[in-house]
């Protein structure tokens, strides 16, 4: 059995993001094997002084730094503090950083500690409109370093080999996410959404610019359409960018209705699955965990028109690119009169979040 420590991600169990949910599924299915797993994460939610918790379970130990304030330099800081913790407190056999912005995290656990290490880089920052240039500038020299120092590199898109020089290829391997193994319970729509019986239209995400929000809510606000627009997401975001969404959920407030995060599996599922049609807006690679889920359970769904979305899809699925295209789409009677069965069984095209997690250790432990 080994002895792993996964960082980089903002904890445990998952509450943020694609690498919330990678963390979680490795942690969960190594830990059932027999492994020893430790997550760091990391909180700005603190009061204005690092503060470590440690809060070990019967097979998962987590540790957390919460500090104030909110900048990418002060997530790779608390990742690197959090991890130089788990490492007084536990030996480990090897580790895995998630984003390529903690190359220095990386490269300490690779030179001080003398166990494999494995980065899974992070997606296409260049284009991830709510990141300034300074930021972006930072995660391509990141992402470089780890190119050249760490061995062991994993991308979850093939469509991101495009941002990797090609000397690197040999040293870099693909794997996506994997598909959600749960059971949907209709009963927790009357339970809890009463007001979603007749039909509704979906959008999960982080609160962020690059998964196009404000586009979708503006492509809802100008249709014909009036079944409820679900946006589920609130608190993930900036404070400005979730008060520009709050203002335009003003403008028809019965029937925006702007969401707190989910991240009980099976009510998301449900949600997606009951969903009079599902949008996709996320423009930043890679592989985004929502899009597999969302392929797996919804009837009808519609994705943002690129090429990391297309990489995830049938050539005949539904895009969008533009508010109009997608006003056009809700305002279009199929949705209603007949559902689709367009819903694309995630295991026709997915592995397994089990095949996953076995190629990640076989990956980190290859000699």
């Amino acid at each position: 059995m080994k002895s792993i420590l996964i960082c980089g991600s903002r904890g445990y169990p998952a509450h943020y993001g694609g690498f919330e949910t990678l963390t979680q599924e490795l942690a969960e299915l190594w830990s059932d094997k027999g492994h020893r797993i430790t997550v760091t994460g990391f909180s700005n939610k603190g009061s204005g002084r690092v503060v470590f918790k440690t809060e070990p379970t019967v097979e998962i130990a987590t540790i957390s730094v919460e500090y104030s304030g909110w900048s990418r330099l002060a997530n790779i800081f608390a990742t690197f503090k959090a991890t130089r913790q788990a490492c007084k407190l536990y030996s480990f056999d090897g580790a895995i950083v998630l984003n390529g912005a903690n190359f220095f995290t990386a490269l300490y656990l690779q030179a001080q500690r003398g166990f494999p290490v494995l980065v899974h880089l992070d997606g296409d920052e260049s284009a991830r409109r709510g990141i300034p240039w300074p930021g972006r500038v930072l995660h391509w020299f990141m992402r470089l370093a780890s190119l050249i120092f760490i061995d062991k590199i994993v991308i979850d898109s093939r469509a991101l080999l495009r941002r990797i020089p090609r000397k690197f290829y040999k040293k870099v391997r693909v794997i996506k996410y994997g598909f959600a193994d749960v059971s949907t319970d209709r009963k927790v729509m009357s339970r809890n959404f009463p007001e979603l019986q007749a039909g509704y239209f979906l959008n999960v995400a982080r609160l962020v610019p690059e998964n196009n929000v404000a586009e979708i809510m503006e492509s809802y606000l100008s249709s014909k359409r009036r079944v409820p627009l679900v946006i589920l997401g609130k608190g993930t975001g900036p404070k400005r960018y979730e008060s520009r969404l709050e203002d335009l959920a003003l403008k028809a407030p019965e029937k925006i209705l702007l969401l707190k995060a989910q991240y009980d599996t099976q009510k998301l599922c449900t949600l997606i699955e009951s969903s009079s049609l599902y949008i996709h807006g996320h423009e930043a690679g890679g592989t985004n965990p929502i899009l597999v889920t969302a392929r797996q359970f919804a009837s009808n769904l519609i994705s943002h028109n690129n090429l990391y979305n297309r990489e995830d899809c049938r050539s005949d699925e539904m895009f969008w690119s533009n508010v109009s295209e997608l006003r056009t789409v809700m305002d279009s009677e199929s949705l209603f009169q007949s559902r689709r069965d367009t819903a694309i069984t995630a295991k026709d095209s997915t592995e397994s979040w089990e095949e996953i997690a076995d190629q990640y250790l076989e990956l980190l432990f290859a000699t």
